[in-house]
C-alpha cells in the first residue's frame, strides 16, 4: 500500500463520551496506530461524534494530542 494509497485512519469516540476524556489514553492508542502505519499516507478523522459530555474543548484537547504526535514521531 505506501505510496499508492490513503489510509483512513478514524479513531474510536469514545474518548469523548465518558465521564472524563484521558488523555493519555488518546495519546498511547494514536501512538500505537501511527507505528503500525509507518511509511503510509494517513489521514486521520474523528467519525461519528455523538456527545462531548457538554465539553466541547475535549475536541480541542484531541486535536492538540493529534499534533503533538504527529510532531513527535515524523
Amino acid at each position: 500500500m505506501r505510496g499508492r494509497y490513503v489510509v483512513s485512519l478514524k479513531p474510536s469516540p469514545s474518548c469523548f463520551a465518558g465521564d472524563s476524556f484521558d488523555a493519555d489514553t488518546v495519546r498511547h492508542e494514536l501512538t500505537d496506530k501511527l507505528k503500525a502505519l509507518k511509511g503510509c499516507c494517513v489521514e486521520i478523522i474523528m467519525k461519528d461524534i455523538s456527545t462531548v459530555r457538554y465539553s466541547p474543548q475535549r475536541l480541542w484537547e484531541w486535536a492538540r494530542i493529534v499534533k503533538e504526535t504527529l510532531d513527535s514521531m515524523y
